[in-house]
């Protein structure tokens, strides 16, 4: 379920980025970014070889977000929505910087 997330909010956050539409925080997305985030969490206990492809979604979303705060004005979000955001890029920054990289590829 997590990479059919990560796959929808990349998917979501490029067409803004390429200038089509808008991207709002819903209720449904920030739903989706805490199971994401909970995800990154469990990461390193999750069996890479049945889910090969959970890191490259994950890593997807990440550089999606990235682009977008990049390109956007995170200071027109609320404070609610700075925060959810914040908290999920944060998490899977970690992620990219941290050991779980290592792990992964010692389970494949």
């Amino acid at each position: 379920m997590a990479a059919i997330f990560a796959i929808d909010l990349s998917a979501k956050l490029n067409k803004v980025v390429y200038g089509f539409g808008m991207f709002k925080l819903s209720k449904n997305i920030k739903q989706k970014l805490y199971i994401l985030y909970f995800t990154l969490v469990a990461f390193p206990t999750i069996d890479h070889t049945a889910y090969p492809w959970l890191r490259l979604a994950l890593k997807e979303l990440h550089d999606s977000i990235q682009i977008y705060i990049r390109n956007t004005l995170i200071e027109n979000f609320s404070f609610n929505n700075q925060f959810h955001s914040t908290q999920y890029f944060i998490k899977s920054n970690n992620f990219e910087s941290s050991d779980f990289h290592t792990k992964s590829q010692q389970n494949t």
